[in-house]
């Protein structure tokens, strides 16, 4: 699951970099790896869901959705 994660949030990166509204840093990307690495040592996820959820945050208030 934690690879699907990750290659979700780097299209969706993608995809807004193509945009107007807003053109997030592809460090975001780094999240997503963290979470990955979740996946064999569990410590990670402390840092990675509240990472990926301030991206989520973000990306609802500046894009408009979710």
């Amino acid at each position: 699951m934690a690879a699907v994660v990750l290659v979700c949030l780097l299209a969706d990166l993608r995809t807004l970099g193509e945009g107007e509204s807003w053109s997030p840093s592809a460090l975001w990307g780094l999240a997503g790896v963290v979470h990955l690495g979740g996946a064999v040592f569990t410590s990670l996820l402390v840092v990675s869901v509240p990472a990926l959820s301030v991206y989520l945050y973000r990306r609802h208030v500046r894009v408009g959705r979710p």
